[in-house]
């Protein structure tokens, strides 16, 4: 394609033909509203049902900003007011560009996967995207509980064992609070979500979504379960893996230069949030002490997973009769009974006699505990049940007391505990929990004061319980805080929990030694990784926020070393075998993992099907330009994983997918077929195997090349290096894609990133558009067929039947206009009439008929016409072979006789043959006998068959024929 004409399909009409505007039954825009409003010359591509705009391209003399244009699309597509748009994020290129992200909510719940993205340049809105679905109109009060509907999500994830489930509680204290979350109980989200049906009003429900971490088998995925049956809606992997079995050398690298830590262990425990704050303090003046992070929900409030303290110097009680008291106020999750427990969140005063040793609750308060077992104290944080406490929320500042008398002549210390686990805080969902504030702390008789304090830091110390790892003697650590918050290498010890990890540590600053060199491998490369993206796109850290980075070298994985794992908060790394596979530490592996991040806060690509695979691709991407970034062009290679390899061992190749098994052409050969369940057991729908045609387009991209693809089109693609090619995916992923991205909009908008960054008559633009031809994604209509030639074998009395298949694999809609047939005996019929319109990735079958009127071969042309621009004549060759006898000739080895159509098959399939076929047998692959029928005139059903290929065995006049068949 040129570029003239690329521009004209980029910018004059909407991108994909299936979704073009068309009439249906509903709620429609109102012709007027559209007339009069701003999209009245846009060019606008609407959903399927045609209730709402899914691109929309202003006209170029409109010039509006993003407020402006919300109101107008909410207006123009009667968005009610039970739908709202909340801004998400706003990210500037530079002064010219800005990119909004919004999420849907109704009536205040939030649709699942649902976004819409409006993109300004020079503050005139030039793009908006996404799946916004106006019309929905359902009831958001559940029919179930959330315990209730929990159980349902357990019996759907049929797990053995469950992280919270983990023996050897007690080292969790000593874990980074982002892994100790894992090991909190699962709590429901009420989401709208349509699960894997198209995002039509009609189409979505209200469920709990959960997010369940299970060790055995090990996972971790969103659980939707229907709010008021129970029945399982979806179910999405929140694991990014590598996921490939393989054994692999040892670590490569020389001497790297990296950052690590002198300091001990005290200096890397989080901060305490306990602090002296004039925020409503008690008695309206004056500071008191507030357990808060000032940065979460409206005011300040608590985040998941804590376990922090403000605890007294020691003081001596010397007369009888004391009394401890002090005013305090809380806001914390509203408690409910589960199991052995009646609440989540909550806190209690603790003492101790013997100088920290033992800490025992203070019971029998003026004002009671409201709860007698606490669910953070007693199952996150290992004390055990029966652990006493206040939850839920007393906003009036309120005096408590409790009788010391019984200490009498002892010299004590106090403790104010506060614990949280790590399902509902403040941090999530903006929720108004303000946590707990303390105040006037008093500990008095009749006649003297032994302690007292009113908000100030002499005499008390606030303390956070929560340790990255266990802690274990060394000079140096592999740790910095040079970059945003810092860098964290641990060591799990070849273990798949987290109970066992250490800091790797050392005697002085140089790392060596077979067991700490996997570990700087790590850190180097975690370092490396963060660099690249800041001197590329200046994105600060994974999260672009510079939060911690976090990871672990030496995992297993059920007891696999030979893997690597973004698990949504920190990253795991095998130990490998050291028989084919070494430790995972290799820059690209480390550089994939991590991007697996990225795309976690950008894109936010979910782990299925296609989405899943563009989310595998742009791993091995930007896991491949760090390689490149630090060793430069001359010394990178395409290969995934070969430094760690032995014996020839890698994951998987970019410059020929096909090496590997994995399809370099969009839905060719190798191709995964996903299936539309819940639950997936083919790698997620191919997360990995279809990683294959964008990592062939981006090396394409990059080095250029020529050949043929699996549809038999020539390619010819001139590189243009990947300085370039990585800034046009870069933006892609992080500008333009959305959870549920395809390889459509993959495609697409790598062109409108082209445009973006080198202009619409840019050598780069016109690189990108020629490697995605090569790898079958066309702009232009393409017709292909699977099969250019047809031979039929018959008799002179009989006829036999093909269904030639006609695909699309362009994006602009192929229309059919005319069907020419040559030779004696052919005939031909298309359903549905002509001129027929196919869309993009669409098929239609022409059932063409042999009925031989001679002895002799028949030779024909099935021509087709069609606006296929490159190709307006199809031609087919046919060859029709009479045998004259009445019986039918050996057919070893023809793989076209006998045939069975359509395939793949939907609910039925159909087999011709020349004789009469007696009984048709399917079987499984592996030999199991699924179906026997002799009723087979008008197809066999195999609607019950799952997705997958089987095997036909045709009986007929004691002959007997296989024939492979594929169910979609």
């Amino acid at each position: 394609m040129n570029i003239n004409h690329l521009k004209l399909k980029c910018f004059v009409y909407a991108f994909f033909a299936q979704f073009l505007f068309i009439t249906s039954v509903g709620a429609q825009p109102n012709s007027k509203l559209v007339k009069t409003s701003i999209f009245r010359n846009a060019t606008v591509t609407m959903t399927r049902d045609g209730r709402a705009a899914t691109e929309i391209r202003p006209n170029n003399n409109v010039n509006i900003g993003v407020t402006q244009f919300l109101n107008e699309y909410r207006r123009v597509y009667q968005f009610s007011e039970a739908n709202e748009f909340r801004s998400i994020s706003v990210k500037s290129d530079n002064s010219v560009f800005r990119h909004y992200r919004y999420k849907q909510y109704y009536k205040g719940i939030e649709l699942a996967e649902v976004l819409f993205q409006v993109h300004e340049k020079a503050g005139r809105v030039y793009l908006a995207h996404g799946n916004p679905v106006p019309g929905i109109e359902l009831n958001i009060t559940p029919a179930l509980t959330e315990k209730e509907a929990l159980q349902y999500a357990l019996q759907y994830t049929a797990a053995k064992r469950y992280m919270w489930e983990q023996s050897g509680k007690k080292t969790d204290l000593k874990q980074e609070s982002a892994v100790s979350q894992f090991y909190a109980y699962p709590k429901g989200q009420l989401m709208l979500t349509a699960g894997r049906k198209e995002f039509l009003a009609e189409n979505f429900r209200l469920v709990y979504r959960f997010d369940i971490y299970a060790r055995e088998p090990l996972s971790r995925s969103y659980v939707d379960i229907d709010a008021n049956t129970g029945e399982l809606v979806n179910k999405l992997s929140q694991l990014n893996t590598g996921n490939v079995q393989g054994k692999g050398v040892s670590l490569y690298n020389d001497t790297v230069p990296i950052t690590v830590s002198d300091e001990n262990y005290p200096q890397w425990i989080k901060l305490p949030n306990w602090h002296p704050d004039d925020w409503n303090a008690n008695g309206g003046s004056g500071v008191s002490w507030w357990l808060a992070d000032t940065l979460l929900g409206n005011e300040g409030g608590y985040d998941n997973n804590w376990y922090q303290v403000l605890q007294t110097d020691t003081f001596t009680i010397s007369g009888e009769n004391a009394i401890l008291s002090f005013y305090h106020r809380y806001s914390v999750e509203q408690p409910e009974v589960y199991e052995i427990y009646d609440g989540w969140d909550g806190m209690n005063v603790r003492i101790t006699t013997d100088k920290g040793k033992t800490w025992n609750i203070l019971t029998a308060p003026s004002v009671p505990y409201t709860c007698s077992s606490l669910y953070s104290f007693g199952f996150i944080h290992n004390e055990g049940p029966g652990i006493p406490g206040w939850a839920g929320k007393d906003s009036v500042w309120t005096k408590v007391s409790f009788d010391l008398s019984a200490y009498y002549q002892d010299t004590l210390q106090i403790r104010f505990v506060f614990a949280s686990d790590g399902g509902l805080s403040t941090a999530d969902r903006g929720l108004d929990l303000f946590g707990w504030q303390v105040d006037d702390i008093l500990v008095k008789n009749a006649s003297d004061t032994f302690y007292i304090n009113s908000g100030d830091t002499l005499s008390i110390e606030a303390k956070n319980l929560v340790k990255e790892v266990n802690i274990i003697e060394g000079k140096y650590r592999l740790r910095e805080t040079t970059r945003g918050m810092g860098i964290v290498t641990y060591d799990a010890k070849g273990a798949d929990t987290f109970n066992q990890a250490e800091d790797f540590v050392d005697d002085d600053s140089i790392f060596s030694g077979s067991a700490n060199s996997v570990g700087a491998s790590l850190h180097w490369g975690l370092e490396e990784t963060y660099d690249y993206f800041l001197d590329r796109y200046g994105r600060h850290g994974i999260d672009g926020e510079d939060g911690r980075l976090i990871a672990y070298a030496n995992s297993t994985f059920e007891g696999d070393p030979n893997n690597a794992q973004w698990n949504g908060n920190f990253s795991l790394f095998g130990k490998g075998d050291s028989i084919a596979a070494g430790p995972w530490v290799s820059l690209d592996i480390i550089g994939h993992e991590l991007t697996h991040g990225v795309t976690q806060y950008s894109a936010g690509l979910i782990y299925e099907n296609e989405p899943g695979a563009l989310n595998e691709s742009f791993s091995d991407i930007f896991g491949k330009m760090v390689e490149f970034y630090v060793r430069g062009p001359e010394k990178a290679d395409w290969i995934i994983g070969k430094d760690i390899g032995m014996s020839g061992f890698y994951v998987r190749s970019m410059e020929d997918p096909n090496l590997r098994g994995n399809p370099d052409t969009y839905n060719g050969a190798l191709w995964t077929k996903y299936t539309n369940t819940p639950d997936q057991t083919n790698d997620n729908g191919g997360v990995h195997n279809n990683s294959g045609p964008q990592n062939f387009w981006f090396y394409l991209l990059c080095e250029g090349g020529s050949g043929t693809n699996d549809f038999k089109e020539h390619y010819f693609v001139t590189g243009i290096g990947p300085a370039d090619a990585e800034q046009i995916a870069y933006r892609n992923l992080t500008t333009y894609l959305q959870p549920t991205s395809t390889y459509h909009e993959a495609a697409l908008y790598s062109v409108q990133s082209a445009v973006d960054l080198f202009g619409d008559n840019s050598v780069q633009l016109q690189a990108v558009v020629d490697a995605w031809n090569a790898v079958g994604i066309y702009w232009d209509p393409k017709i292909y067929a699977p099969n250019d030639a047809f031979t039929f074998r018959t008799t002179k009395v009989k006829s036999q039947t093909f269904s030639i298949e006609i695909r699309n694999i362009g994006f602009d809609s192929l229309q059919i206009s005319t069907v020419q047939l040559t030779g004696a005996g052919f005939t031909f019929d298309v359903q549905p009439a002509l001129p027929v319109n196919i869309g993009w990735q669409k098929s239609r079958f022409i059932r063409v008929k042999f009925s031989p009127e001679k002895p002799d071969t028949t030779l024909g042309t099935l021509t087709i016409s069609s606006n296929d621009p490159e190709r307006p004549d199809k031609k087919i060759t046919l060859k029709g072979i009479n045998t004259n006898s009445g019986i039918p000739v050996n057919t070893t080895g023809i793989t076209s006789y006998p045939v069975n159509y359509p395939n793949p098959a939907g609910d039925r399939v159909y087999f011709t043959h020349p004789e009469v076929i007696r009984e048709v047998v399917v079987y499984s692959l592996s030999g199991v006998e699924l179906i026997r029928t002799n009723l087979v005139a008008d197809g066999i059903d195999v609607s019950g068959l799952s997705p997958g290929t089987y095997l036909a065995e045709i009986h007929s006049h004691g002959h007997k024929y296989r024939q492979k068949f594929v169910v979609e």
